[in-house]
């Protein structure tokens, strides 16, 4: 099997709850968005699991915030964001620009949809990655869009795939709004873009006069640098005027944070606080970001690394149950960073065993064509969702099930 391994790392030393007993501890009806049934093991979704969320420092954090701000915590905020977030963000090195080339968001959900409006109107098309996050595309469609996807291959789009998509669009009697990719830690591939690949979309983009949205939801969660310090996108992305980067404090807080931030050019962000959704609501999630900001003050690199280093022992431990299987023809990536193994069978009769195994071993995964038809007999499995042990001990069960078939 083709996997590579990082050096094993300590895990994560803030006190694990007891998931013992279910997968996830006991939650009140009607608070948590999924829950996986009883008995099965979940690795399908990009969850954060339990003991990885940092919920007494963001407790202190946000009665850090609210001591400070008093009643502004409480009020309208800024259109866009909390001047305190954006300077922690440059001064944590997690956005190289100027304060006034932020906009803080509701998360890079509520980003792409804001753009959305901004960027586009209804019966334009967009071009996306292939695969790509189901939902990212979902969401455009809701808005009216037509997502168009990027011919793409192991390494990501190639050479002249956007402007295939703005022909594509212009057959339609439309016109390309804008594009979006991820260059670092793909959902669902975990593959990084190379600089030159970057460097072409870059340059095709500009060229075509089109926005490019940079999707940087996994960009913290980088296995090189061990969550010590951000590592920044490469230079191609720096100074070109019609990117716009997206970031999201999801993957290191929660979900339930719904908080990022954007950077672009000047007037893409003034145009955002003229807006119609930004400036009736003063600004997106003020409170979680002054909250936000007390924590990159104090505590938040701290907790990235025992995240990271949490999140690649996870990483192992899922690669080298897979190992097991002993099968030259299974291939599964080794992700620099992010939530998600990608798991590619030989054949499709490996991919309908494979998928048989995880339903009797009652482990759920996410199947590859959700993510479009390219990723078709495929599978993403996420080491975010659970402890070491319970992801040690599903693939177990699983790759007991493949050998007692393989057996019989």
């Amino acid at each position: 099997m083709n996997v590579r391994f990082c050096p094993s790392v300590p895990a994560n030393t803030r006190p694990a709850s007891d998931l013992s007993d279910r997968h996830y501890p006991a939650v009140a009806e009607g608070i948590v968005q999924y829950r996986p049934p009883n008995l099965w093991r979940d690795l399908d979704r990009g969850y954060l699991a339990p003991h990885l969320m940092p919920v007494q420092e963001f407790r202190e954090a946000m009665s850090a915030a609210l001591a400070g701000a008093g009643w502004q915590a409480l009020a309208y905020g800024n259109n866009s964001g909390p001047v305190p977030l954006k300077e922690q963000l440059v001064a944590n090195g997690m956005v190289g620009a100027d304060i006034d080339n932020i906009c803080i968001t509701g998360g890079i959900s509520q980003a792409l949809v804001l753009l959305a409006g901004v960027l586009a109107t209804q019966g334009d098309c967009v071009a996306i990655e292939e695969p790509s996050y189901d939902l990212g595309a979902a969401l455009l469609r809701d808005a009216g869009l037509h997502p168009l996807c990027l011919a793409s291959d192991d390494q990501g789009p190639v050479e002249g795939a956007l402007a295939e998509c703005a022909r594509q669009a212009a057959a339609r009697g439309s016109r390309l709004a804008f594009a979006v990719v991820m260059p670092r830690h793909q959902n669902p591939t975990g593959r990084c873009l190379t600089t030159h690949r970057l460097r072409e979309l870059v340059e095709a983009s500009g060229s075509l006069g089109l926005p490019l949205i940079i999707d940087d939801a996994y960009g913290e969660i980088d296995f090189r640098t061990m969550g010590s310090v951000p590592l920044p996108l490469p230079d191609v992305v720096s100074d070109a005027p019609h990117l716009v980067v997206l970031g999201s404090f999801s993957k290191t807080l929660g979900g339930g944070i719904r908080l990022g931030y954007l950077v672009a050019a000047r007037p893409l962000i003034a145009r955002i606080e003229r807006f119609g959704w930004t400036a009736s609501g003063g600004g997106f999630n003020p409170i979680n970001a002054l909250a936000a900001a007390e924590f990159l003050r104090d505590g938040y690199r701290q907790h990235v690394r025992d995240l990271t280093h949490a999140l690649v022992m996870n990483r192992d431990v899922a690669l080298a149950e897979l190992a097991k299987l002993d099968d030259p023809g299974l291939t599964v990536n080794s992700p620099s960073g992010g939530y998600f193994l990608w798991v590619r069978p030989a054949t499709v009769g490996d991919s309908v065993a494979l998928q048989s195994a995880f339903d009797t071993a009652r482990v759920s995964v996410a199947d590859g064509a959700r993510f479009g038809s390219s990723g078709s007999g495929m599978f993403r499995l996420s080491f975010s969702s659970a402890t070491a042990e319970q992801i040690g001990q599903a693939l177990s069960d699983v790759v007991s099930v493949l050998r007692k078939e393989s057996d019989d």
